[in-house]
């Protein structure tokens, strides 16, 4: 897999499967992958050449470009609550949710 031009620093909320799943394909692309969940990723972010953070706030610390949400239908209103919003404004947000109306009532 080819490395990209211009490396991103991209931040993956919700380090499970699929979080995970991401990180290893970005992290071959030559992308910086920062990791977050509630559960502790660390030694599989470890493993993946990711970083990983315990709070959303030391992620976004971190300046990341992007910020992927990977979380659970169920849970992504708990997540955004909690979330920094504020810090949003200068990167890009997208979810991966498989539904789309219920994040866009958020």
């Amino acid at each position: 897999m080819a490395t990209h031009p211009r490396p991103q620093t991209l931040a993956i909320i919700g380090f499970g499967n699929f979080g995970q799943f991401l990180a290893k394909t970005f992290v071959r692309q030559g992308h910086r992958v920062l990791g977050q969940s509630r559960s502790d990723y660390s030694t599989a972010a470890k493993e993946l050449g990711a970083e990983y953070f315990k709070t959303a706030d030391e992620v976004l610390d971190q300046n990341p470009d992007v910020v992927i949400l990977c979380t659970s239908i169920m849970s992504l209103k708990t997540v955004m609550k909690k979330f920094p919003l504020q810090r949003l404004e200068d990167c890009l947000v997208v979810d991966v949710c498989s539904v789309k109306e219920y994040p866009r009532d958020l």
